[in-house]
């Protein structure tokens, strides 16, 4: 568990062929490294992740527009 991580953005952005990405037990985190968007397959958002999860569920979230092509998500 990473209680005090608040952002995936710095050290991930440069792995641009990452396929898959899970987060779990990140409660601070409140953001989605947007170079690593494209080349997903599938995101997966599980337990006590609340900031990102409101970020990401809907049609209507910040990040809805640039997560929506990835076949596989599961907030």
């Amino acid at each position: 568990m990473f209680d005090n991580l608040e952002s995936l953005s710095r050290g991930l952005q440069h792995l641009t062929s990452l396929q898959h990405l899970y987060i779990d037990n990140c409660p601070k985190v409140n953001d989605l490294p947007e170079t690593l968007l494209p080349s997903l397959l599938s995101l997966i958002i599980k337990h006590n992740c609340p900031k990102l999860k409101e970020r990401c569920e809907g049609r209507g979230s910040h990040y809805w527009p640039l997560i929506s092509h990835i076949p596989c998500i599961y907030i």
